[in-house]
């Protein structure tokens, strides 16, 4: 239910389908975005030309987790709410 990368539970849980490790969406992209184009757990390469292929939410897990933590899904809308309201387009 968490991710090994930032250590919190999952938000927009995307797994690798090479592997099927999960892990929050933003801290696979942010890795992606700075070269390291790899599971962080196993090593499987990632192509960013291939990342719609290779990356798939998780829907039945990221519902999983919103259950097993009461309150996770209103903070993280609170949390993206407050990012929209400070960074306007």
């Amino acid at each position: 239910l968490t991710c090994s990368i930032c250590q919190g539970y999952l938000i927009d849980a995307t797994t690798i389908t090479e592997c099927m490790h999960t892990f929050c969406k933003s801290c696979l992209l942010q890795r992606v975005e700075s070269g390291r184009t790899f599971c962080p757990r196993c090593g499987v390469q990632l192509q960013r030309s291939r990342l719609g292929e290779q990356l798939k939410l998780d829907h039945a897990v990221q519902a999983l987790i919103y259950t097993a933590v009461p309150g996770l899904w209103h903070e993280e809308q609170r949390r993206r709410k407050h990012f929209v309201d400070h960074h306007p387009l």
